[in-house]
């Protein structure tokens, strides 16, 4: 994870005692892993998704890992894949994750959550999940904030993912994005995303408009 490559980094590792230093390495490398089958199975989606014309956004660590976390996989763990979809395209896109093998395994207001698992593909280690919004934000928000999510799109950022083009929330919107999530839906109870927002206003800080994001 994130400490380990740090650490490393700044050359402190021989400083720590040993069995810390394995139980990081372990994590960083376990995390590795874990990303590379999720990234795997993800570019096969955003392939046939491309072939049919729709560019999602993509939302959180995959996002993230590609943008801010200078396509290290080992730094920024997942479960699963969060892609925002234009409403209009959100039947075309059901279909096409239907046809490569997903099956729905939860649904909510504005979400639903695919999986594949095992007996779809046999080189999968674990279950593999994808959730499609077609808002970008929970029903929560949506009681305290006037959100037009169309300015989501317009202001979306481009970057490709192994190659292949897709779109990612700018700066602001993801400030915002990961902010509202952290305090009304969970309560702070996700230091990570503390440090997502930390990396973004990093690798951003010349570009952000603090400005347009108050006036969000």
């Amino acid at each position: 994870d994130v400490t380990f490559y740090n650490l490393k980094k700044s050359n402190l590792l021989p400083l720590i005692p040993a069995f810390v230093k394995e139980e990081l390495e372990n994590s960083y490398y376990c995390v590795l892993s874990q990303n590379t089958i999720i990234f795997r199975e993800f570019t096969k989606i955003l392939k046939a998704l491309n072939e049919l014309g729709i560019k999602p956004i993509v939302l959180k660590g995959a996002a993230l890992i590609n943008t801010v976390y200078n396509g290290n996989g080992a730094l920024r763990p997942m479960v699963d894949i969060d892609i925002l979809i234009a409403p209009e395209q959100l039947e075309t896109t059901k279909q096409c994750l239907e046809e490569l093998g997903y099956k729905i395994n939860m649904q909510d207001f504005g979400s639903i959550i695919y999986e594949l698992n095992r007996d779809n593909n046999f080189s999968l280690i674990t279950k593999s999940y994808i959730e499609i919004h077609w808002h970008v934000l929970h029903k929560k928000f949506y009681r305290v904030l006037n959100i037009d999510e169309r300015m989501f799109f317009k202001r979306a950022i481009n970057f490709k993912i192994e190659g292949i083009d897709c779109l990612g929330l700018s700066a602001e919107d993801n400030i915002l994005y990961l902010s509202l999530h952290l305090v009304i839906l969970h309560f702070f109870s996700n230091i990570l995303w503390l440090y997502d927002i930390k990396r973004i206003i990093e690798v951003y800080k010349d570009n952000i408009s603090w400005e347009g994001l108050l006036n969000t």
